[in-house]
């Protein structure tokens, strides 16, 4: 029991529930403006992408997780499709030569091709593919960067564990059917964070415009600190993605 001098005011108590109800409305017109507006746009989270080693045409080791925290698209088809792997690989020049542009290219983000055809696209075919396509001026590493551009095989159980097993990417081996190689594949691009989760399946060959755009929401998501990862992590609560 507290004492009170006689005629004292009652001292007054603080309406918390009204206080809390005050907040409750603004905190809530908040969150469903933000989910509608949606001011910050994202790639989805996806899946853990696999861990590989393939080699490059030099014989050289790219190993998936060794790649020091950038960005990774992975390009998939077979060299010797021309009427489907060739569009692609025009589209992987190209996004190359927009990510070079933008300092990128080798710093935050790479590009690797990786071949579903090993039996035929040997490190020395692929050497070849990268000089016909006019690839091989994106290959160099410079020092403290990965190499800004890479063209991959393996064995055929290697290739299959990392792009079948790993990617989830159904292919078969080109086969001969009446005189005719047939090609059993969807050409498709896979966008890698520098967290090693996939982000992004893009069946190819996509638009140049929107590899370079999820390019650089990735990067703007990774750079992000402070007020702007927490826009960042509501964009993800709120299924804020690009199509």
């Amino acid at each position: 029991m507290v004492w009170r001098a006689p005629g004292a005011a009652k001292p007054r108590r603080v309406p918390w529930g009204w206080v809390a109800l005050g907040l409750a409305g603004p905190l809530a017109a908040a969150i469903i403006a933000f989910a509608i507006l949606q001011p910050v746009k994202v790639l989805p989270l996806g899946e853990p992408a696999p861990v590989f080693e393939l080699m490059g045409p030099g014989g050289e080791p790219f190993r998936s997780h060794e790649r020091d925290g950038r960005i990774v698209f992975y390009f998939l088809g077979m060299g010797r499709d021309r009427e489907r792997t060739g569009p692609l690989l025009e589209a992987m020049a190209a996004t190359a030569q927009a990510l070079t542009d933008r300092g990128w290219l080798g710093r935050r983000v790479e590009l690797a091709f990786i071949t579903l055809d090993p039996e035929h696209d040997t490190p020395a075919e692929l050497a070849r593919l990268a000089r016909e396509r006019g690839l091989d001026r994106f290959m160099s590493a410079a020092a403290g960067e990965g190499p800004g551009l890479s063209l991959l095989t393996g064995s055929p159980v290697a290739v299959k564990l990392a792009v079948g097993t790993g990617f989830g990417l159904y292919y078969e081996p080109p086969a001969l059917v009446d005189g005719t190689l047939r090609f059993v594949y969807q050409p498709t691009v896979i966008a890698v964070d520098g967290g090693g989760r996939v982000r992004a399946r893009r069946p190819g060959p996509p638009a140049v415009a929107t590899l370079v755009r999820d390019a650089e929401l990735l990067v703007e998501e990774a750079d992000a600190r402070g007020a702007s990862r927490l826009l960042f992590a509501g964009a993800h609560l709120f299924l804020c993605y690009v199509p």
